[in-house]
């Protein structure tokens, strides 16, 4: 209800939102819409001859304070054993930058293998159904960072479950609103949030292609980090499924269900007003 008593029109919401509010109530499915996302960038790089991806991403996170963190990406049953860092903080005027930086190398025979977002729920992902999805939980905040290879792909990403949004998965559950998004830059993927119907089920979630980057189809002459990309393709090339075919993996956005969808609209605006100026934290 409005100050007035009124009922709440979500099309008068829309306006109020910046960030992660306008990526969940106005993104299409197309191509470009999604404006949490503001930027992304991959880079490859080479480590005591092991090869590394790393991904930034700008995101918005609208009247709210996404949580502080730098956590390193560790082997559960072997904490000796670090396949990268997951970290998140501030950036100006307002966001967050999230980073992933995976040891591919290391990695590659880690035996975590999954394909659900911290709900349950399987990756938005088509074409990759019988490549390997590496998913190592991260610490003891049900955070999960992914990675899988797929012919002309190469996919990263990270599920960050907020506390505060488990608020949100009790309006409805379980949803996963990633819409897509392409950079000027080429690159592409989705984000948004994901909400779960038990605590720790819930929060924000990126997937990012970095197939151009790793497979380029005209690399330049004495590209910068050639070497890297080629070692980093052969270990991919390894984890692939032998007899998947050609066809690339494609980050798709969910259809939605209507009812659930306007329930975690109304949910994410509530959260939103509540939470302006806060800084919001891991579960």
């Amino acid at each position: 209800m409005t100050p007035g008593g009124q009922p709440m029109n979500l099309k008068k919401i829309t306006p109020l939102f910046l960030g992660l509010g306008v990526a969940i109530i106005t993104t299409s499915c197309g191509e470009g819409q999604n404006s949490i996302v503001k930027d992304v960038n991959v880079i490859t790089y080479e480590q005591d001859s092991d090869g590394y991806v790393e991904f930034n991403a700008i995101l918005g996170s609208g009247a709210m304070r996404f949580p502080i963190f730098d956590i390193p990406i560790k082997n559960p049953d072997n904490p000796n054993v670090e396949y990268g860092r997951i970290w998140m903080y501030d950036v100006v005027p307002s966001g967050s930058q999230l980073g992933v930086t995976v040891n591919v190398t290391a990695a590659s025979g880690t035996p975590f293998v999954d394909a659900t977002l911290p709900n349950g729920s399987r990756l938005p992902i088509a074409g990759i159904e019988d490549a390997v999805v590496l998913a190592v939980p991260v610490s003891v905040n049900n955070i999960k960072v992914y990675a899988a290879f797929a012919p002309n792909v190469a996919l990263l990403g990270a599920a960050i479950p907020i506390s505060e949004f488990d608020k949100v998965g009790q309006s409805a559950c379980p949803i996963s609103l990633l819409p897509s998004f392409k950079i000027a830059n080429g690159i592409r993927g989705i984000a948004g949030v994901f909400t779960g119907c038990e605590p720790g089920q819930s929060g924000v979630a990126i997937f990012v292609d970095a197939g151009q980057k790793l497979f380029p189809t005209d690399p330049p002459a004495n590209e910068e980090g050639a070497a890297t990309r080629v070692a980093l393709q052969n270990v991919m090339h390894d984890m692939m499924v032998s007899d998947m075919g050609n066809t690339p993996a494609m980050l798709l956005p969910q259809a939605l269900d209507y009812e659930k969808d306007k329930k975690v609209r109304k949910a994410l605006y509530k959260l939103n007003k509540s939470k302006k100026g806060k800084r919001l934290h891991l579960n």
